[in-house]
């Protein structure tokens, strides 16, 4: 069940990567329809996200205990924090 999750999660990480990477492109001077693009892009991923956490969540509450579940999910969002905040102090504001 986790590897079927880290390959689900994985796809939407790509989605992420190839949307910083369009915005690396554009070096940081986008148009307006690019702006709302990238943006729109990154809401979408990050409910993504959030969907996929949920569906996991039920997903492993049906073979280990729940506070077992949360706290894998807890200990995931704190790495997937670290990494994002790496990540975001890489990338240049839009101008």
């Amino acid at each position: 069940l986790h590897r079927e999750y880290e390959t689900d999660f994985a796809r939407i990480t790509d989605r992420k990567v190839a949307a910083i990477k369009r915005y690396a492109g554009y070096g940081g001077q986008l148009t307006d329809a690019q702006a709302r693009s990238l943006a729109q892009e990154v809401f979408d991923v990050e409910a993504a996200r959030v969907d996929l956490k949920r569906r996991y969540f039920a997903k492993f509450t049906r073979v280990i205990p729940a506070p077992k579940a949360a706290r894998f999910f807890q200990i995931e969002n704190q790495l997937n924090m670290a990494i994002d905040l790496q990540v975001a102090a890489a990338i240049p504001l839009v101008k």
